[in-house]
């Protein structure tokens, strides 16, 4: 028997901390749903700078054209 036939056999779904098939309360919905979420892209720090690799299209080449 496997490692992973093993581990499926330990696990305990019916745990008082198992969230499989039940509703989850989630208390930032609220606010994420009006947008006001805020998220890593958001963040701005002192001295940050913002940097974009260009690279070119292997597609679009041209050999001895």
């Amino acid at each position: 028997m496997s490692e992973f036939d093993e581990t499926a056999k330990t696990l305990a779904f019916d745990a008082p901390n198992s969230y499989v098939g039940r509703s989850v309360t989630r208390p930032n919905a609220r606010r994420l749903t009006q947008g006001r979420g805020q998220y890593v892209d958001d963040i701005v720090l002192p001295r940050m700078v913002h940097v974009a690799y260009v690279t070119s299209d292997p597609r679009t080449r041209t050999h001895g054209s």
